[in-house]
């Protein structure tokens, strides 16, 4: 423990909730269509972006938007880029694994593009013919292998929503 000029033993200051010196930092993380992010430490005030960690496309294992996330620290800083940058080294606990996307095929395969920007490739679905789907319908997959910037994600539709763009009698009454 360190001490004081008097000799007194402190004790070693704790680190704020979701900071440790050994394990990083845990947050919630949020990606950018473009590939890379930012960790929301847990402990962030609301409304201060100032400790928001920048995560690169290659440094985000395969975590996804709303995903809790441990994130090691870069020793150095960019000097492009204010505030601190760093790794994600483990995605402690998925948001969700279910996504709605778009279905289509490619090369004798079923693949489906997740809607929004969260995924910017699509995510094999395996066998085109797999619970009923049709080109450019709207399904619901679970992924069971999230995507990284070297492999493809891959999953399994679990619902046929309809085609994209139909209304559904329910909505219209």
């Amino acid at each position: 423990m360190p001490r004081q000029r008097d000799g007194q033993d402190q004790p070693r200051r704790q680190a704020a909730a979701g900071r440790s010196r050994n394990d990083g930092v845990v947050g919630i993380f949020k990606r950018a269509a473009g590939g890379y992010g930012f960790v929301r430490p847990l402990d962030a005030p609301a409304g201060d972006r100032g400790q928001d960690i920048h995560v690169a496309a290659t440094a985000a294992l395969d975590a996804a938007t709303g995903d809790t996330v441990r994130v090691k620290l870069a020793r150095t800083r960019d000097i492009r880029r204010p505030g601190p940058s760093g790794e994600i080294v483990e995605v402690v606990k998925r948001r969700t694994t279910r996504f709605v996307g778009s279905y289509f095929e490619a090369a004798g395969q079923g693949w489906v593009q997740i809607d929004g920007t969260g995924f910017a490739r699509p995510v094999s679905v395996g066998d085109p013919g797999a619970k009923g789907v049709r080109k450019d319908d709207k399904v619901v997959v679970e992924l069971v292998r999230f995507p990284t910037p070297i492999r493809d994600g891959e999953g399994v539709v679990v619902e046929v929503l309809g085609k994209a763009g139909a209304v559904s009698p329910a909505a219209r009454s």
